[in-house]
């Protein structure tokens, strides 16, 4: 019996030794925390990688497949025991493209080139892009080489994990020739596979729930954040925890869905409501490009969301044949419904009106649950029922049909923009009826959720020449200095514009271009606003591309009101604000239209 024991104690160290040696070689099998110094290793590479990227282009760094290097890079630095092992691997991967780099000492603040040697600097356009090889017809983001010329200051840049861990680099590169040692470095990186999927053998996960490929997209994300992102200024962030929280929480992840939460968890804390990063495998070939999308399981309902209350409105045949229109919605699957909508907003990224304005539509979605246990109150009698979600690649459907142009009381029309059956020639329709007639006393534009927006629209409304606000593209050369690239359009007056009073009817489904119109209305004095706060995300949108997930899309322009105070995070305030409740919706009852009628007589009387 002993011996028996003995061979089974032996076995066992033998069989925690060997899985223990390849867990370690196999750590995204068995996902483990981060230790003080991977956090380290990880954050300095992150730093240094995104500094060369983006502002020392040397040849060599041109000429890098920044996605395989990254991958590459980590596989390198994660295991490094202490911080010599770390500096000894971070100069092997990173002196090939920046043979200026220093690590623990540092450069002067700038130097003025004083003779004819060539450098050249990155001009980042926008967010960072390289140029397109095939030029798109619009493409308002772009990054190129310039030329700096004898006279010209040449930058430094330093950044730091603390005072014992810190790099210095030039912002400009003399370096136009390649070396052997970057040759030798390409090649090992260059074996690294960014396949995201095998079309030819139908696979389509390939790589992505590997933890180098998601810390690599982290990385990535992280960086073009921190040196692009326009609103930067206006985040209460602290850039550095950001980056190990995220670093942390990925390599707990088990599979690429896993990743997918804490991937929008990190970029929910940007605060931008054109965030979009959808559950897709994506991957360019050549001049085509496959997607695979995980739709999420999702139940079709109307809800409204209040900071106290989660109430039903409307649903397809699924949802409203267990649940009445008008029930308090108690809990989903055992948490309340106030704080599961506190959970859904932990992975949104927007204002808090702008996620609450989404979660109406897409309350009940999931990616690893198909099924929904819900607690209700309907006439103070609560009941349970279980609902099983189908696959769905949107929510909530748009219900408008009423008319683009419709008579509210004698002579007060209203101009109904999210309406169905709008299009260029009803409104121009609606418009020219408007004009002709002779007892109009007023408009009511309603701008809730709009399906049409022109910004030659506004013509009617103003006899004079008017401007949106700057459109601010930031340009850079060089880390911490930039300038913008500003632009804006007119809208010529008309002499022929409505005498009567305006009021535009506004809420959080308006964003962007949208915005820019609204703040043009207000800033302008065209009309009034009634209704709740837009959403507070303005600007053109850019792209970004990672080796597991892409963003589509994030805000690339800096847009502010015309005053200097942000859109960012509060949209346009209206100026008789007038929030809606869940038993108006219910009756059928339009308070803000109502509110709207209201101050069009009040301005007639006067």
């Amino acid at each position: 019996m002993k011996f028996l024991n003995l061979n089974r104690i032996f076995l066992f160290i033998f069989l925690c030794f060997t899985c223990s040696v390849w867990a370690f070689k196999n750590n995204e099998e068995f996902p483990q925390p981060l230790t003080l110094q991977q956090v380290r290793n990880l954050e300095f590479f992150a730093k240094i990688y995104g500094s060369v990227r983006y502002f020392y282009p040397s040849k060599a760094a041109l000429e890098t497949d920044w996605d395989k290097f990254s991958i590459y890079g980590i596989q390198k630095v994660w295991h490094c025991q202490n911080d010599q092992e770390l500096i000894a691997q971070i100069n092997e991967l990173f002196l090939p493209l920046c043979s200026k780099l220093k690590i623990n000492s540092k450069y002067p603040d700038f130097e003025v080139i004083t003779n004819s040697t060539k450098y050249k600097v990155w001009e980042h356009y926008g967010n960072g892009n390289p140029a397109m090889k095939i030029p798109l017809l619009y493409n308002p983001y772009h990054s190129k080489v310039k030329s700096l010329k004898k006279g010209d200051s040449i930058y430094y840049y330093t950044d730091k994990v603390d005072n014992n861990l810190y790099f210095s680099i030039p912002t400009a590169s003399d370096e136009h020739t390649i070396h052997a040692d970057f040759k030798t470095l390409e090649q090992h990186f260059d074996s690294v596979s960014t396949n995201k999927m095998d079309v030819k053998e139908q696979k389509i996960t390939i790589n992505v729930d590997k933890h180098a490929y998601q810390l690599a997209s982290i990385i990535q994300v992280w960086n073009n954040m921190f040196f692009f992102f326009p609103y930067k200024d206006l985040l209460n962030l602290d850039w550095n925890k950001y980056l190990q929280k995220s670093l942390n929480e990925t390599v707990l992840t088990s599979n690429y869905r896993d990743f997918y939460f804490v991937f929008c968890k990190m970029l929910s804390q940007l605060n931008d409501g054109h965030i979009n990063a959808p559950l897709a495998i994506a991957q360019s070939y050549g001049l085509y490009a496959r997607q695979n999308f995980t739709h999420p399981f999702r139940l079709i309902a109307q809800i409204f969301i209040d900071d106290k209350n989660v109430v039903l409105i409307d649903g397809d045949s699924l949802v409203l044949s267990q649940i009445p229109k008008g029930a308090i919605i108690d809990s989903i699957n055992h948490v309340s419904g106030c704080a599961w909508v506190e959970q859904q907003m932990e992975y949104m990224s927007g204002s808090k009106q702008r996620k609450y304005y989404l979660l109406q539509r897409d309350l009940f979605q999931s990616y690893t649950d198909s099924v929904f246990q819900i607690s209700y109150t309907f006439s103070g009698i609560q009941n349970q029922v279980t609902l099983t979600a189908q696959r769905q690649r949107m929510g909530y459907y748009s219900t408008n049909t009423k008319p683009v142009l419709q008579e509210q009381t004698h002579g007060i029309y209203s101009l109904n923009l999210g309406s169905l059956e709008v299009s260029n020639k009803t409104i121009k329709n609606a418009l020219n009826e408007l004009h002709k007639n002779k007892d109009l006393k007023g408009i009511i534009v309603d701008f809730r959720s709009p399906r049409y927006m022109n910004y030659k629209f506004l013509q009617h409304f103003t006899s004079t020449d008017i401007y949106c606000t700057d459109l601010n593209v930031v340009v850079k050369t060089s880390p911490d200095r930039f300038r913008y690239d500003t632009e804006r359009w007119k809208v010529k007056g008309n002499k022929n514009a409505f005498k009567v009073p305006v009021v535009f009817l506004i809420d959080a489904s308006i964003q962007s271009y949208g915005e820019t119109l609204i703040e043009m209305v207000d800033y302008y004095k065209l009309a009034k606003t009634v209704g709740t706060n837009t959403s507070g995300a303005n600007g053109d949108v850019a792209k970004f591309y990672t080796p597991v997930f892409n963003i589509y899309y994030y805000t690339g322009m800096r847009v502010d009101k015309h005053d200097g105070t942000p859109f960012f995070g509060t949209g346009i305030a209206p100026n008789y604000p007038v929030p809606v409740t869940a038993q108006e919706i219910l009756n059928g009852v339009d308070s803000q239209m109502q509110k709207a009628l209201e101050v069009i007589n009040q301005s007639n009387i006067k």
